[in-house]
């Protein structure tokens, strides 16, 4: 069994390019091993100087700030985003592909909203948070663009600062910054999240 230091060693480039890999691994294997290999790369450096993967956040004392975290990527599929913006986004240039010729877009993109619910859900599949740990408190978001049918996407998410409540030492506020890329690592959203959480004890 590999270990995650010798898993993060490996050259992507030299495994997506030798021969022998592709008469062994099928196309979709290959992107979920490529996709893998990249997560544990991302979070290699947090489980060496910090924690294991295994330890759950419970507390804001168990995170530090500048911690980084990558998801897995998803897939915006045209049957995903026509479906998602029917129930709940439900713009021409969202629902369809024929309509979205005649708008600004010129074809069919995915709303914004499905962007974000796509980036919660890595939120809470990627960090290794305890049920609970940590609430919503709002966000910032900025849709940088368009996300078409076919594009993967993922995230990196970034603990951008803790603070301490004033009035309330055993409470806090945190702020976890996610930037959204496309498979061809172009930023599409950038999304500041705010969270409530608890220290494990008073200052």
């Amino acid at each position: 069994m590999l270990l995650v230091k010798e898993i993060v060693t490996i050259n992507i480039f030299q495994l997506k390019t030798e021969p022998f890999l592709y008469k062994i691994l099928s196309f979709r294997a290959m992107m979920k091993l490529t996709d893998k290999i990249n997560w544990l790369t991302a979070n290699y450096q947090y489980m060496k100087g910090q924690f294991n993967m295994t330890q759950l956040v419970t507390y804001l004392d168990d995170i530090k700030e500048g911690v980084q975290f990558r998801s897995d990527s998803y897939l915006m599929s045209e049957e995903r985003i026509i479906e998602f913006a029917k129930q709940f986004d439900p713009q021409p240039f969202h629902t369809d592909p024929v309509a979205a010729k005649d708008t600004i877009f010129k074809r069919l993109v995915a709303s914004g909203w499905h962007t974000l619910a796509v980036n919660m859900k890595m939120l809470v599949e990627t960090l290794p948070l305890t049920p609970g740990a940590m609430m919503g408190a709002g966000a910032d978001v900025k849709w940088v663009r368009p996300v078409y049918p076919g594009e993967r996407i993922y995230s990196i998410f970034t603990m951008k600062e803790i603070k301490r409540s004033k009035t309330k030492p055993q409470q806090g506020i945190c702020l976890m910054e996610a930037k959204v890329y496309n498979q061809d690592d172009e930023l599409v959203t950038e999304i500041m999240h705010r969270a409530f959480g608890y220290f494990k004890a008073e200052a």
